[in-house]
């Protein structure tokens, strides 16, 4: 959880850094519920994955734009971020609901998907990220936004 959180501070740094807005306020957002995360832990339930997949997806879809022959148009990247403002937001309320409900101690175990363990998944996620921020030091190329793409997917 912690180099996730390290990884979104990363991508949100990067991003303000070249002034991508609009994947700086992303990256925001996945850092402050990893933080309160990371501050309070509760049992990662369904629901839970699922908003926090929905974040991600948004700072794909981004990417992705970013990685278009036009680059990322700031009307397109407005759009994006307003839709994602209830995500993040049901987001965070969802998390206060866990940790004031008392499901504050996480499971001895998480399951992983597709035969991965946690700790692989997380390392997985953290290279790319760390991946994809070198490639947002280096600025804006038609190769570097190919590559964007591809970590994403």
């Amino acid at each position: 959880l912690n180099e996730l959180f390290r990884a979104a501070h990363s991508v949100k740094g990067g991003a303000a850094m070249l002034g991508l807005n609009s994947i700086q306020k992303v990256g925001h957002h996945l850092e402050d519920c990893f933080k309160l995360l990371k501050e309070h832990p509760v049992e990662i339930d369904h629901q839970l994955e699922d908003l926090f997949l929905k974040g991600f997806d948004a700072l794909k879809e981004l990417v992705e734009e970013l990685q278009s022959p036009y680059g990322l148009r700031e009307e397109n990247a407005a759009q994006t971020v307003q839709a994602t403002e209830p995500v993040f937001a049901e987001l965070e309320r969802y998390l206060h609901q866990r940790m004031q409900s008392g499901a504050t101690q996480p499971p001895a175990t998480v399951p992983a998907p597709a035969g991965k363990t946690g700790a692989e998944l997380t390392a997985l996620i953290n290279a790319v990220l760390k991946k994809m921020l070198e490639l947002f030091k280096q600025g804006d190329s038609p190769t570097g936004r190919q590559q964007l793409v591809a970590f994403c997917n």
